[in-house]
């Protein structure tokens, strides 16, 4: 059974701290994976702890489009199209 997606309001976010930056390779359970740079020695994810899910609250809002943002999206690119 799918778990309903978990949603967080902009307001309620804060950028992760760099403190918790690791290697891709070096991420545990409950990690952010998402790849804040590259270094020599691979990449470098966030590293934030998560609720679940591979990414941090502040890197699923960028990862992640709601149903109503992707439909905003749409219906823009349409009217610039018309």
């Amino acid at each position: 059974m799918a778990q309903a997606p978990v949603e967080f309001a902009p307001a309620q976010l804060q950028p992760p701290s760099r403190k918790h930056e690791t290697s891709l390779i070096e991420a545990g359970f409950a990690q952010c994976r998402f790849i804040v740079r590259e270094a020599p020695e691979g990449a470098i994810c966030c590293g934030e702890p998560t609720p679940r899910g591979s990414w941090c609250p502040w890197h699923r809002r960028i990862v992640y489009e709601t149903r109503a943002e992707a439909a905003a999206r749409a219906a823009a690119r349409a009217a610039k199209a018309a």
